[in-house]
C-alpha cells in the first residue's frame, strides 16, 4: 500500500479508482478509461510508488504508443520521485530487444530500418522478380498485405496470391541488413516465442509492465508484451 507520506504527494487529483490502480503492486489490472480522464498519471504514479517501495527501477518499464506519451511519462517520473525509468513505445521497445539479442536472432545489431519509401523500392523489387505487375496499386496492395500479416502476427498460406511477394520480401530484407516498421514488433515476438532462453533473460530483466496506450486491433502488440510478461 501507499505510505501515508507518499500518499500526500501524489494523491492531487486523483479519484478513488485511480487511487487503487496507484496502490496495487503484484499481479495483473486491467485499467479501463477514456480519453482525457487521467490514465498516463495513474500510470506515472504507481511507477513513482513501486520504486518508493523499494522495486528497482530497472525492473520496471512503461509501455506507450508514441514518443512524444513516452517523453512525457519519463519527465513525470522524474519530476515526482527523481529517478529514471525505461519507457517506450512498442516499436522503440522491439528495436531495443532486436539490436540487443540479434545474434541470437540470426541478426546483425546495426540493421537498418526501412522507411516506407525504402520498403516501396524493397516491394517493387519483389514483384518484379515474382512476375507480377509494378504499378502503384499492386505496389500498394503488397505493402497492405505484408503489413496486415506482420501485425496479425502470422506467415501467408502458400495460396496465398502474394505468398512468394511476402517471402522474398523477408529474405532481401535480411540480405540487405534491413528490417521494416512492422517487424520491429513482428521479429521481436516470433523470435522471442522461438528462443525461450532469451525470452526467459527478459522476463527476469523486467518484472512489472505498465502499458499506458496500445492498438487493440493489432495482435503482434498483444503478443509481444503477453510473451514477455510470461502470461
Amino acid at each position: 500500500m501507499l505510505t501515508t507520506e507518499f500518499m500526500k504527494e501524489i494523491e492531487a487529483g486523483l479519484t478513488a479508482e485511480q487511487k487503487v490502480a496507484v496502490a496495487h503492486v503484484n499481479g495483473p489490472m486491467l485499467v479501463l478509461a477514456g480519453a482525457g480522464s487521467g490514465k498516463t498519471r495513474s500510470v506515472t504514479c504507481r511507477i513513482a510508488n513501486l520504486i518508493h517501495l523499494g522495486i528497482p527501477p530497472s525492473s520496471i518499464i512503461g509501455v506507450t504508443f508514441t514518443n512524444k506519451a513516452a517523453n512525457e511519462m519519463k519527465e513525470r517520473i522524474r519530476k515526482m520521485i527523481n529517478r529514471d525509468v525505461l519507457i517506450s513505445t512498442f516499436h522503440s521497445l522491439g528495436a531495443k530487444i532486436l539490436r540487443e539479442s540479434a545474434g541470437a536472432f540470426g541478426l546483425t545489431a546495426s540493421f537498418s530500418i526501412y522507411d516506407e519509401s525504402d520498403q516501396e523500392k524493397v516491394i517493387k523489387e519483389c514483384l518484379k522478380e515474382c512476375a507480377l505487375e509494378v504499378s502503384a496499386s499492386e505496389v500498394k496492395e503488397a505493402k497492405t498485405f505484408i503489413s496486415h500479416c506482420k501485425n496479425s502476427l502470422i506467415k501467408p498460406g502458400i495460396r496465398e496470391p502474394l505468398y512468394p511477394v511476402f517471402n522474398l520480401y523477408q529474405d532481401r530484407l535480411k540480405m540487405y541488413g534491413a528490417v521494416d516498421f512492422d517487424d520491429l514488433i513482428y521479429l521481436t515476438a516470433l523470435s522471442l516465442r522461438d528462443h525461450p532462453e532469451v525470452l526467459s533473460h527478459y522476463q527476469e530483466r523486467w518484472r512489472y509492465f505498465m502499458i499506458d496506450e496500445y492498438q487493440d486491433t493489432n495482435h503482434a502488440q498483444y503478443e509481444l508484451i503477453k510473451l514477455l510478461v510470461g502470461s
